[in-house]
């Protein structure tokens, strides 16, 4: 898979998501479901450190995603 998640730290308190070419937004995807559930496997903080050095570049399409109307976090709080 050309994008690994594993844990850096042996305490389970660092996860690191490494991208190698050549990938795509599926494998994106599919690393994040990844993180989601290993996130959700501890039951302290984990901090996510994404490593996108040995990738030149991301993938075309890089501004596909947009945010779900209830994600209100995301939305400018300067009115």
């Amino acid at each position: 898979m050309p994008v690994k998640v594993i844990w850096d730290t042996a305490d389970e308190t660092r996860l690191r998501v490494e991208f190698e070419e050549p990938w795509n937004w599926a494998d994106c995807d599919q690393a994040m479901n990844i993180v989601g559930m290993m996130l959700n496997s501890v039951p302290q903080k984990v901090d996510v450190v994404s490593n996108l050095f040995p990738s030149r570049r991301p993938p075309l399409n890089v501004s596909r995603w947009q945010p779900e109307p209830d994600e209100a976090w995301l939305s400018d709080s300067r009115g």
